[in-house]
Parts: structure tokens; C-alpha cells; sequence
């Protein structure tokens, strides 16, 4: 029927903090679409009992911890699921219970290209919010031509933000350009040079994610740093297959200068770092949003340093589930405002 109301919804444990809610609904409502997204918390063991239960009005589920390896047996992986064992996107194209007609993707590795492609190659972007996320460099079937252009107005009554997504087919990207007033969405840090050399703080899953997005983003050199030997090892080794030189170090190490610095570690971990972590970059990236600003962030805006955040990821990936969901694009700025819209 075309009548029936599309349900998705983001899953993990955790979960009453996630933001996904707030933006996937704001999407819905800026493309026009009466769609419906949730919020539950799931462990892994809760897992396969809710989806049995799911029918087909499902369309699909954002994963957050810890269900981000659990899910990537549901359906078909592509490339980047293969490679990582890590997923946090499910698209339901038939029955939910189909794994032949399931789709499994990683729109944090995607939202990390972008963020990165953004701030280290794009003209004419590099600091707001807006401009970064809305570069999305890569999509799972590399066609955004049928992209909308569209104005979207706020519901509380402000200002039109008005939206251009400009196609380029060489390299499937869409550059967005926004006329907005908030400060949010303000391009005032300086253009950065390509990103070729990257510090990574932590050995988890977002670490792996942002390891792996620097090798297909260009990137050549990498220092993985963390507290465990093992863990370490194991993360250089991955992304010395996918092409990086890595050199893993402790927090005790001196640390070699790099282009980037990404931090995935919690705030008080990074926080305590923080004057060596903004020494040893030009650009730095906390992928926590959560607490807002993290004390990372505060030193590295204080340093004046070109500083990536947790929004900024947390958009571009959303940006990649909506678009795989829904099948339409929905511009970075219609996100950034549901962000700082209460």
C-alpha cells in the first residue's frame, strides 16, 4: 500500500542519549516523508527476538554499540563491512527476516571520508559544521544524480535556510553551500592542506572506522596510540593491509607530528592529553559529542587550531543512513539545525 507509514529506528545499549532520532525525523519531515523513527535498547542477546518481531513495513535500523559486529551477518555486507567486521547501518529491501534482500553498510567510515575530504581537500571549506558534513564523498552505489534541490524552513517560524547541492560526477561528491546566520554553521577556520599523515588515539571500533576512512581518504602515515600492547598491534596490522604505514605508540611515547589528529578515547582520556594532542596537529578531530564542548575541543579551539567534532560525524553519518533508507538526499544544513533546535 502506498499509504503504509515506513518504521526505522536506531538500536543499542545505551541508547537514551542518541541524537538519531532528532535528525532522521527532521530529515523525514524536510523531504516530506511520513515516516516514523524509534529509539530501544538492545544487548546483543535482545538482538534476534526483535527482529523476528519486525515486519515489512521496516525499512531500517541504525546500530550503535553494542551491536555494531552482531548485525553484519543479517544480509548482504559491501566492501567496507567485509573489511572491518563492523557495520551501524541495516536496510530492509524486502522482508526483514531476509538476509538476501538485506543490505549491511557503514555510514561512520563514509561520514569519516567526508569529514576528511572536506577539511583536507575540498575548496573552499574547512570549518563549519555545515561544509563538512555536507561533503559526502562516497555513497554505496556511487549515484546521487537525482539529488533534490530544495529551500527548507524551519517549523519554529526562523529563517529559510537555503540549499545547493551542486553533482559532481568525477568523484560522486555533493559540495553544499549554505546562507544561514547561526554561528553553528559559520565557515571562519582556514582551509587545511591535504590530509596525509593522521594520529589516532585509541584502539576500538571508531578507531578501526577512522583508520580505515584515512586509507581510502589518501592518507600514507599513521600512528596509532594506546594504552594496550595487543590491542595496538592488532590495529596496525589491519591498517598496514589496507595500505598505511602505522607505527603504534604508547601515551608515554613521543609522538612524530601529523597532519591530523583523531581522538577516540573518552573525554577525560583525551583531556589529559590535550596539550600534547593539540601540539601535534594542525587539525583536530574529537569524535565525541558528548560532553559538548569536550575539554579536547576547548584546547584546540583555544590554540586556534581547524577543529572536526562528534557533530560533525554524527551528521555525516547520518546523512549516509538517510540517504541509503529513503533513497533521497537530505542536505547537512536541514541536520545542523535540528541539532540546535530544541
Amino acid at each position: 500500500m502506498t499509504d503504509t507509514v515506513r518504521r526505522c529506528a536506531v538500536l543499542g545499549s545505551p541508547i537514551a542519549h542518541s541524537l538519531s532520532p532528532r535528525l532522521h525525523r527532521a530529515a523525514y519531515a524536510w523531504l516530506g516523508l511520513n515516516w516514523q523513527y524509534e529509539r530501544h535498547q538492545l544487548t546483543v542477546a535482545e538482538l534476534p527476538a526483535f527482529r523476528a518481531g519486525l515486519d515489512d513495513r521496516w525499512r531500517g535500523l541504525s546500530c550503535t554499540m553494542p551491536l555494531k559486529s552482531a548485525i553484519v551477518d543479517w544480509g548482504q555486507p559491501d566492501d567496507i563491512v567485509r573489511s572491518l567486521g563492523v557495520a551501524n547501518t541495516v536496510i530492509f529491501d524486502g522482508s526483514p527476516q531476509d538476509p538476501a534482500t538485506t543490505r549491511i553498510r557503514n555510514t561512520d567510515v563514509t561520514g569519516l571520508m567526508a569529514i576528511f575530504r572536506s577539511a583536507g581537500s575540498a575548496p573552499g571549506t574547512g570549518g563549519g559544521v555545515e561544509e563538512r558534513a555536507g561533503y559526502y564523498a562516497e555513497t554505496a552505489d556511487g549515484d546521487l544524480t537525482d539529488v533534490q534541490v530544495r529551500q527548507h524552513t524551519d517549523p519554529a517560524g526562523s529563517d529559510p535556510i537555503d540549499v545547493q547541492v551542486h553533482h559532481d560526477t568525477d568523484t560522486t561528491a555533493n559540495a553544499l553551500s549554505v546562507s544561514n546566520d547561526d554561528p553553528v554553521l559559520r565557515t571562519d577556520q582556514p582551509e587545511q592542506p591535504p590530509i596525509r599523515s593522521a594520529l589516532v588515539v585509541g584502539t576500538g571500533a571508531t578507531a578501526t572506522s577512522a583508520l580505515y576512512a584515512m586509507a581510502r581518504s589518501g592518507c600514507t602515515q599513521a600512528q596509532v596510540v594506546g594504552r594496550n600492547a595487543q590491542a595496538i598491534d592488532h590495529l596496525t596490522a589491519a591498517a598496514e593491509s589496507w595500505g598505511l604505514t602505522v607505527t603504534g605508540r604508547s601515551f608515554d611515547d613521543v609522538w612524530v607530528p601529523a597532519d591530523v589528529v583523531i581522538s577516540t578515547v573518552p573525554a577525560a582520556v583525551a583531556g589529559d592529553l590535550a596539550t600534547r594532542l593539540v601540539a601535534a596537529a594542525p587539525v583536530i578531530f574529537d569524535v565525541l559529542y558528548d560532553p559538548w564542548p569536550t575539554p579536547l575541543m576547548a584546547a584546540a579551539q583555544a590554540a586556534n587550531r581547524t577543529v572536526l567534532t562528534g557533530r560533525d560525524l554524527l551528521i555525516a553519518q547520518a546523512q549516509g543512513q538517510i540517504l541509503e533508507m529513503t533513497g533521497q538526499f537530505c542536505p547537512a544544513a536541514v541536520l545542523c539545525q535540528a541539532l540546535v533546535t530544541d
